[in-house]
């Protein structure tokens, strides 16, 4: 790339490798194919809460030459379900501070993330070494701190990644919310809309959103979807199981899935071990289902393992499971073009939304509700289907290499 179309482009990230998360992904993915173009990047993230943390993206953090951590500024209590009788009592104890001190959402990991970040970032400003900031949100209100320095430092462009619904989301503790404080963050939200240069989300329906709220600034957002690092992902015929199905489900369990996992643990003790289930997620969570169902032979939890080995590991397997909240129904998350290219069939679980639509119109896997995971999915088991990914689709847009030099546009 010519030396005069290079930039300093600084990343606020609030989660980034090694703290495990999947809000450091998207954008060490970015910074990785960035620096390789040969601009020149530095990170600004919270430190890992845990010292020991690590992340499927570890390796990429080499291609990056600087990651600033700053400390999270934010209770580790009121960012894990409470436990303990202590554990409840601290969390109660700083909502009520929090609500005191704070107006707006209470629950933003941000929240206290200000005067460390303007810390560092500000003396960069004043000496003109920024040509980019770009931000990811959640949480959000780091974006409305770079909104603010946007306003007194006009020579550097903002870049604002919405990865998830703001005022419009169900998690982040939106749904809380009194009107007050909600009115707060829409106000937030429009200051961050208004100042920024550029606005980008992974999915076009959150873009539609924006544009239906902010009609005037809808000229500066752009749909900047997820995507694969293909150099991560060997490709490899599979082993077909001789007898009976295996599947895969990797990353996030999310709450609010239990008659989900209830009817999954029911479909396993229907298959009387013709199906069995391998997880790999940082946390535990709906196991009791799979043990009060006695089921539990057939299922597997492991501990996340880098990005490279876990896509090893997609020629001993079926079918990659996928189970979704309604609210993402119409998200193509990452997986989707990982499994893609792994050439290996999805069977996802979820409302009908546009991503069972690409699905099926592309033939890359089989959907089912969660009413049909008894039924319809029994049969598709009993068939034996899954083993086979009969579509195809073009997903050289979709590689990482190229999302990112749609990003470079933006610049």
């Amino acid at each position: 790339m010519p030396l005069d179309t290079l930039k300093r482009i600084w990343i606020v990230c609030y989660t980034f490798p090694p703290s495990p998360g999947i809000g450091g992904r998207r954008w060490i993915k970015h910074a990785k194919y960035l620096a390789r173009q040969g601009h020149d990047i530095t990170v600004v993230a919270a430190k890992a809460s845990d010292q020991s943390s690590s992340s499927p993206w570890d390796d990429d953090l080499k291609y990056i030459k600087r990651v600033i951590y700053l400390p999270r500024c934010y209770p580790k209590q009121m960012t894990v379900a409470p436990h303990s009788l202590l554990d409840r009592i601290l969390y109660r104890a700083y909502e009520t501070i929090f609500s005191i001190l704070k107006d707006g959402s209470i629950y933003d990991r941000a929240l206290f993330w200000r005067r460390a970040l303007y810390k560092v970032l500000i003396p960069k400003l004043e000496s003109h070494e920024v040509d980019v900031i770009c931000a990811t949100g959640a949480p959000f209100r780091l974006l409305s701190y770079i909104a603010d320095l946007k306003k007194k430092y006009t020579d550097f462009c903002f870049i604002a990644d919405f990865r998830d619904p703001w005022i419009t989301s169900h998690t982040y503790g939106m749904e809380k919310l009194s009107e007050l404080r909600k009115r707060y963050e829409s106000n937030l939200e429009e200051n961050v809309v208004r100042c920024a240069d550029k606005i980008i989300a992974p999915v076009e329906p959150m873009i539609d959103q924006l544009k239906n709220r902010y009609p005037n600034c809808s000229n500066k957002m752009f749909h900047l979807p997820h995507g694969y690092d293909p150099e991560e992902i060997p490709i490899k015929s599979r082993r077909r199981s001789a007898s009976g199905c295996r599947w895969i489900f990797y990353g996030t369990l999310y709450d609010g899935l239990d008659i989900q996992f209830m009817n999954l643990a029911e479909l396993l003790a229907m298959a009387e071990g013709d199906l069995t289930i391998d997880i790999y997620s940082s946390d535990e969570q709906y196991k009791n289902m799979f043990t009060d169902k006695n089921v539990d032979r057939y299922v597997r939890y492991f501990k996340p393992i880098s990005a490279y080995e876990l896509f090893d590991q997609f020629e001993n397997y079926d079918a990659v499971l996928m189970i979704y909240p309604d609210r993402f129904s119409n998200h193509l998350s990452t997986k989707f073009f990982e499994t893609f290219y792994a050439q290996i069939p999805i069977v996802l679980i979820s409302k009908a939304g546009q991503a069972s639509e690409f699905i099926n119109r592309h033939r890359l896997g089989t959907h089912f509700t969660t009413e049909q995971i008894c039924t319809n999915l029994f049969q598709y088991l009993k068939g034996k289907k899954s083993s086979e990914c009969e579509g195809t689709i073009d997903l050289k847009p979709y590689a990482f290499e190229n999302i990112v030099s749609r990003l470079e546009q933006l610049f």
